[in-house]
């Protein structure tokens, strides 16, 4: 498997979006297992309506084909980790439950949910995604934490916000629920 996997990444030419999709899938399927098939119930979808990856809460995996070819293949396989993550702690079900209004809040809130992980664990997630330090919280938390922290009149003062915090992209409605 590792000789396959090794083969190609090596033979992917960085224009073929495919290729480096299926070469980034695989390394997070090689890395962590108990996470193949979820990744590979994905169903993937080219486009440039988006910047970089979201999925969909029907599972399809939304990916921009330059952003895709501008990173590494580690780099890629962490963000379809990020959002194949969104899926499995079913945050759309979660932001329904707790009755959250924010969907760009929420979105952040599940971020850091899930970086926090991602990053323990030195996956090289690029530029910079929202993680619970960024926003002076403790890791290990549950999103309706990080989003009840993130939308505090405190949290917002000690951040010197006006505003509660959004920053990060649009993980799509595997993350919110909306469109």
């Amino acid at each position: 498997m590792l000789g396959r996997l090794a083969g190609l990444i090596r033979g992917s030419d960085r224009q073929d979006s495919s290729r480096g999709l299926q070469a980034a899938r695989l390394h997070a399927a090689y890395d962590r297992p108990y996470f193949a098939p979820a990744l590979f119930n994905l169903i993937p979808v080219c486009t440039d309506q988006i910047g970089s990856m979201a999925v969909d809460s029907r599972w399809r995996l939304y990916y921009n084909d330059k952003w895709l070819a501008s990173h590494s293949v580690e780099q890629n396989a962490a963000v379809i980790l990020h959002e194949v993550s969104h899926l499995l702690r079913d945050h759309e079900g979660r932001k329904q439950a707790a009755g959250v209004k924010d969907d760009r809040l929420w979105n952040t809130a599940t971020d850091c949910e899930i970086n926090d992980d991602l990053l323990a664990e030195g996956l090289p997630l690029p530029n910079h995604p929202p993680s619970p330090e960024q926003f002076g919280l403790e890791t290990g938390e549950e999103a309706e934490t990080y989003y009840r922290s993130l939308s505090s009149p405190a949290t917002q003062a000690r951040r010197g916000n006006k505003t509660a915090p959004t920053q990060g992209t649009d993980c799509g409605s595997g993350a919110h629920g909306q469109r």
